[in-house]
């Protein structure tokens, strides 16, 4: 059974690109756990806790998702320094700007990540609990963030790169 969350939203400013033909099944290298964390080749990496949004790139069909290990005194040495999530051949393209005037701090601070169904793109405020973790057909990815910053893709493949 999946379940499904709203979340509150407040104001923003909105950019949609589309590009081509939406993918119906992305390939991914990692699996979505706890909707704030991924799995990587068996290793849980808290998103929400130990990592900070940096900067997206886009490059022709390609955007890269970059996030930075967090200065938090509770985050293990041995964690990763970035990630980047390398979403290829991206056929649609949302980002949606935060409100940081609350709490500037959150600006970076993943709230949760989440495959949803491209069919219902108007809703970029909930998320889906799914068991294993992986996409679905018709699937987008979405990043959000504490301070309700959305970035929502349709690829044909996402891989994560560690250092």
């Amino acid at each position: 059974m999946l379940k499904t969350q709203r979340l509150r939203i407040y104001f923003k400013s909105k950019v949609k690109k589309c590009k081509k033909t939406s993918f119906d099944n992305m390939k991914v290298n990692f699996k979505i756990s706890e909707n704030c964390a991924v799995l990587y080749h068996g290793r849980h990496i808290d998103l929400h806790n130990n990592f900070l949004f940096n900067k997206y790139i886009e490059e022709n069909d390609c955007i890269k998702v970059f996030f930075k290990r967090s200065d938090g005194h509770w985050v293990e040495e041995d964690e990763f320094k970035t990630l980047v999530f390398i979403c290829t051949n991206t056929s649609y393209f949302y980002y949606e700007e935060g409100d940081n005037s609350i709490y500037p701090e959150d600006e970076n601070i993943l709230s949760y990540i989440t495959f949803f169904p491209k069919r219902e793109r108007d809703i970029n405020d909930a998320y889906i609990d799914r068991k294993d973790g992986l996409p679905q057909e018709n699937d987008d990815i979405i990043f959000s963030f504490e301070n309700e910053k959305t970035i929502r893709i349709n690829c044909e493949s996402i891989r994560l790169e560690v250092n």
